[in-house]
C-alpha cells in the first residue's frame, strides 16, 4: 500500500513539471548583411498551457561564454533582424535563442554563427579595435588584394621569426587574402599581437602607420611578423610585440592569409587581440645591509615585483658574485652601494628596479691587553689595546655601565679593574676585547700637587704649541679625541719648549703629562 501511494506521487510531480516546461527553440539559423544578422528559428510549445509569450537573444564574438554577451529581447515571432554598427566587417559571430512561457523560460538553444561580409577587404573600411585584451575573432575567406597592394605594401623578407622575437619583416614576400584593421596606440607605446586565440590560423601580418589610408605611399612599416614555434620550428598563428608606437596615433594593420606550398593560402577563422604592455618590475623597498661573505638575496631590497626577471649588477666585477637571485659579498669591498638591476621583458619591451646592497667589515675591538696606573690617575684605555681597533665602540667598567669617553679616572683604591670595549656595527656580529687596569696602591696622582706650574699657550693656536712648568722627568702626549697619540716627547729638554704641531687638522686635541707620580691632561684648540 505505502509504495502504491509513492508511486501515484511521483507520477503526479512528472506530470506537473513536463506541464508547465517551456519548449526550447529549435531550427536556428540566419544570414548577415553590412550591420545586420537576420535571424530564424522554429518553436512548438510543450502543450497549449506553455506557449510563447517573446524570446531572448544572446551573441557575441565566436567562443563568449554564454551570460557574458549582448541580449535582446524580441517579439513572439520566429524571426529577428539585429542592426547595429558595432558589428564588425568578417566577424564570426555566435547567437543564442531562449523562448519566454509567461513567467517562465527555456534553455538556451545554439548557438549558431554568422560571419559578418568582408567590407574590410580594403584598407579605408579598416574595422577599429580596441587595445584592451579583447578577443575578436573573424573570418577571411574570399579575401583579396589589390595590384597597389602587392606592388606598394613590400615586406621585407628577413625569415621566419620565433615568438614575442619577431623580425622586421616574413619568412616570404607575398600577399594574397588581405584584410585591414586599424587601432589607436596607448600611451605607453607599446602593443602584443596575439592570434593565438585560433591556433591553426596560420597567417602573417604588418603594422603600418599612415595619415592617409587612401594613399600607399605615405605607410610607414611599424612591425611584421611571420612566425615559427621556437620549439618545433613549424609555422604558428601571429604572437609578437611591438613598441615606440606614438600614443593616440592612428596605426593600420594588413592581416594575410600564409601562403603554404603544398595547401595554397590557409584561410577561415582567425583571431585577433590586442593589449597595452604596461610592466613594472617593481619598486625599491631600502638598503640590504650584509656581514662580508654572507648572501643576501636580492628580492628583499624591492618589492611588488613579479617573477620571472632576471638579475645583473651594475659594475661586471661584482656579476661574478650573483646567483640567480642571490648576492655572494665576499671579496667585494665595503662602505659603498652596490646597484643591482631586477629586469622584466616582455618581447621589446622592458622594465627595470634596482636593489641597493652595502657591504660591511666585520668588527674589530682589538686585542685585549694591560693598564698600570696610580691612584685616581687618568688613562686612557685605548693605550691597553693592540692591533687593528675600530674607534667607534663603547667602552664599559667592571659594573658593566657605559662610559662616556675612553678616558677615565682610575680607583682611588689599588687592585685590578677590568674594562670591556664592544665595537658594533649593528650588521656584523659584535666584537669584545677586554683591558685590566692595575692601580699601583703605592703611588697617587694629583694634579694640583704635581702639574700645578704647567701651562700651555696660545690657545687656541694656529701652528704650534709653547709649554712651559714642566718638569724633566715628564713626558709630554699628544692625542687626539679618541686618544691616538699623534706625537710624544720624553724628559724635555728644558722647562719650555714649543711642539710643532702644523701638520694637524682645525679642531680640538688633548695634550697629557705624566711622570711617576700621575698624569694630567689638558684641551687645546687648533683653529687656522
Amino acid at each position: 500500500m505505502l509504495i502504491r501511494i509513492s508511486t501515484i506521487f511521483i507520477s503526479l510531480v512528472i506530470t506537473s513539471y513536463s506541464w508547465s516546461q517551456c519548449a526550447d527553440p529549435t531550427a536556428l539559423n540566419g544570414t548577415a548583411k553590412t550591420d545586420s544578422l537576420l535571424m530564424n528559428w522554429s518553436f512548438t510549445p510543450a502543450n497549449p498551457s506553455t506557449p510563447a509569450t517573446g524570446f531572448q537573444l544572446q551573441y557575441g564574438m565566436f567562443g563568449f561564454n554564454l551570460g557574458q554577451g549582448t541580449t535582446i529581447t524580441v517579439d513572439n515571432n520566429y524571426t529577428d533582424t539585429l542592426v547595429s554598427s558595432a558589428l564588425m566587417a568578417g566577424g564570426v559571430y555566435q547567437i543564442y535563442v531562449k523562448a519566454v512561457c509567461g513567467t517562465s523560460s527555456s534553455n538556451y538553444a545554439g548557438p549558431f554563427t554568422i560571419t559578418m561580409p568582408l567590407d574590410n577587404d580594403a584598407v579605408c573600411k579598416a574595422e577599429l579595435l580596441q587595445v584592451n585584451n579583447t578577443v575578436y575573432t573573424f573570418d577571411n575567406t574570399g579575401a583579396t588584394t589589390s595590384a597597389l597592394e602587392q606592388t606598394k605594401l613590400i615586406i621585407p623578407e628577413t625569415g621566419y621569426a620565433t615568438t614575442l622575437n619577431p623580425e622586421m619583416g616574413w619568412g616570404q614576400d607575398s600577399l594574397s587574402h588581405t584584410t585591414w584593421f586599424k587601432f589607436v596606440a596607448p600611451p605607453s607605446g607599446k602593443v602584443h599581437y596575439y592570434g593565438g586565440n585560433q591556433p591553426n590560423a596560420l597567417s602573417q601580418v604588418a603594422i603600418y602607420a599612415a595619415f592617409d589610408c587612401a594613399n600607399y605611399n605615405v605607410f610607414q612599416l611599424a612591425a611584421a611578423a611571420d612566425q615559427l614555434d621556437p620549439m618545433t620550428h613549424e609555422k604558428i598563428a601571429p604572437d609578437f610585440t611591438v613598441c615606440g608606437l606614438v600614443p593616440g596615433q592612428l596605426y593600420y594593420i594588413m592581416h594575410d592569409a600564409w601562403i603554404d606550398t603544398l595547401l595554397g593560402a590557409v584561410t577561415g577563422k582567425h583571431s585577433i587581440r590586442l593589449s597595452e604592455i604596461i610592466l613594472q618590475a617593481g619598486n625599491y623597498d631600502g638598503l640590504l645591509k650584509v656581514c662580508t661573505g654572507d648572501t643576501v638575496n636580492l628580492f628583499d631590497g624591492i618589492a611588488n615585483n613579479p617573477s620571472g626577471g632576471t638579475w645583473r649588477a651594475h659594475l661586471p666585477v661584482v656579476q661574478t658574485g650573483v646567483q640567480d637571485s642571490l648576492l655572494i659579498s665576499g671579496g667585494l669591498g665595503y662602505g659603498v652601494n652596490y646597484l643591482m638591476e631586477y629586469r622584466i621583458d616582455f618581447g621589446c619591451a622592458f622594465d627595470t628596479v634596482n636593489a641597493k646592497v652595502r657591504i660591511y667589515p666585520f668588527s674589530n675591538a682589538g686585542e685585549d691587553g694591560m693598564l698600570n696606573a696610580c691612584k685616581s690617575e687618568t688613562v686612557n684605555l685605548f693605550e691597553g689595546l693592540s692591533g687593528l681597533v675600530d674607534m667607534n665602540g663603547t667602552w664599559y667598567n667592571s659594573l658593566n655601565q657605559p662610559l662616556a669617553s675612553n678616558m677615565v679616572q682610575v680607583s682611588a683604591i689599588g687592585g685590578g679593574f677590568n674594562y670591556d670595549y664592544i665595537v658594533s656595527n649593528n650588521v656584523c656580529p659584535a666584537d669584545t676585547s677586554n683591558i685590566l687596569v692595575y692601580v699601583d696602591p703605592s703611588c697617587t696622582a694629583g694634579i694640583d700637587d704635581y702639574f700645578a706650574d704647567v701651562t700651555i699657550y696660545p690657545n687656541p693656536f694656529t701652528h704650534s704649541i709653547h709649554l712651559s712648568g714642566l718638569a724633566a722627568d715628564q713626558e709630554v702626549r699628544i692625542m687626539d679625541m679618541q686618544g691616538k697619540v699623534i706625537t710624544t716627547v720624553i724628559s724635555p729638554p728644558a722647562s719650555e719648549f714649543t711642539v710643532d704641531l702644523e701638520q694637524l687638522i682645525d679642531g680640538m686635541y688633548v695634550v697629557q703629562f705624566v711622570n711617576a707620580q700621575g698624569s694630567s691632561t689638558r684641551k687645546v684648540i687648533k683653529g687656522s
